[in-house]
């Protein structure tokens, strides 16, 4: 093997010095900064949820008042719904409540039938379609009546017939009507 020059190993040194700062750079340098730069990002990331939850603990207060005022309210809408998980004795009390509210307010029931109920995810509308014998004032203060009740009830439907009954000589109303209040399911 024959010696190599002065400029040769020069030019030898120098390209060993260069691969050596090549290796340097992409083995070492750049994994490390990039190592460095996704952990402080991690970290900011961090930062940013550590702030986020130390405002959600300092709010602890308002959220247990929000909470506990979304409860109330939701008590007091479920106490207004007719409180049977069935739907044939939802149908029964809801006949009853009708039957307390047309002898406080002098009008007869003469017939009153279920109707389909329908579900809407876990509440269902429980329905009775009602035929009533009274004259105007009489009606008004019933349909006044299930409006101001606390339970939720909701005339679906009106018809209107006048006519004579063979009780009476002067014209009577024969409304008919369709009442709804509303169930949970279990």
């Amino acid at each position: 093997m024959r010696k190599l020059s002065k400029r040769e190993r020069r030019l030898v040194t120098g390209l060993a010095v260069f691969a050596g700062l090549l290796i340097l750079v992409f083995v070492i340098i750049l994994p490390f900064q990039e190592a460095s730069s996704t952990a402080q990002s991690d970290l900011q990331a961090q930062a940013a949820r550590l702030d986020r939850s130390h405002k959600a603990v300092g709010r602890q207060s308002l959220y247990r008042d929000q909470l506990s005022r979304i409860e109330a309210a939701e008590a007091e809408l479920e106490r207004r719904l007719l409180g049977s998980p069935s739907v044939n004795i939802a149908q029964t009390r809801l006949l009853e409540l009708l039957n307390a509210l047309a002898d406080q307010n002098d009008v007869t029931i003469t017939r009153s039938s279920p109707v389909q109920e329908r579900n809407e995810g876990e509440f269902a509308k429980v329905s009775l379609q009602v035929n009533l014998e009274c004259q105007v004032r009489e009606l008004t203060n019933f349909l006044e009546a299930i409006a101001r009740h606390d339970k939720f009830l909701l005339v679906d439907e009106f018809s209107l017939n006048v006519g004579r009954t063979r009780r009476s000589q002067r014209n009577t109303l024969r409304p008919r009507i369709r009442v709804s209040g509303v169930i949970r399911l279990s």
